[in-house]
């Protein structure tokens, strides 16, 4: 299965390559700093799984990961001018960093990686579903819908990785288990970076 963690690694630099290619086209305010997040997190990706096949621990750089996601999240309802989910990020940010900083930033932050893509993914979920029951500006042809989308399907292994992680590391690669967790893992990715990429392909 450890092919699989070099397709994923190509997928993440599929979205990046067409904002690239789309940059001056792309009008959503969010895109641009969006398209920025995603080569920082492909960057992150492509360390880790270097790291990773020399068998050296690449938990600092997933955690850097974790941190650079809920900084984005952040940041656009900063853009926004959302005080109320502004602050809450905020205070999951500063929580976070603060667990990552003072607690072996080398280790695995499971209750990091919980708490950021559960807001996440709640947040997501929230957007989209506003996006059907009143006038905001979010359809299938709009960056934020795919934007949210994929977003929400990665929110989807934060559950399973929180409950299979603590197991998976004891176990040999070969364990049923982790196969199942590596496929599993692959399938979100694919669908993930499958609807980042079809964001940067909308015309609003």
């Amino acid at each position: 299965m450890r092919y699989l963690h070099y397709i994923v690694i190509f997928e993440a630099l599929i979205p990046v390559i067409l904002g690239v290619f789309y940059y001056k086209r792309l009008r959503d305010k969010l895109s641009k700093p969006f398209l920025l997040y995603l080569s920082l997190l492909s960057i992150l990706e492509i360390i880790s799984l270097c790291l990773s096949l020399r068998s050296i621990s690449n938990h600092l750089f997933y955690n850097l990961l974790d941190l650079l996601t809920i900084i984005f999240f952040t940041y656009i309802f900063w853009i926004e001018e959302n005080k109320i989910l502004f602050s809450l990020l905020a205070l999951a940010f500063i929580g976070s960093f603060f667990n990552f900083l003072f607690r072996d930033p080398f280790s695995f932050k499971e209750m990091n990686y919980f708490l950021i893509y559960l807001l996440v993914g709640f947040i997501s979920l929230l957007f989209i579903s506003m996006s059907v029951t009143s006038k905001i500006s979010i359809s299938f042809d709009s960056f934020r819908f795919w934007l949210f989308s994929g977003f929400l399907i990665t929110s989807l292994t934060t559950i399973n990785l929180y409950i299979f992680l603590p197991r998976i590391i004891l176990l040999d690669p070969s364990h049923v288990l982790v196969q199942y967790y590596s496929f599993f893992n692959f399938i979100i990715s694919t669908l993930q970076y499958l609807c980042f990429s079809i964001a940067f392909l909308c015309k609003k």
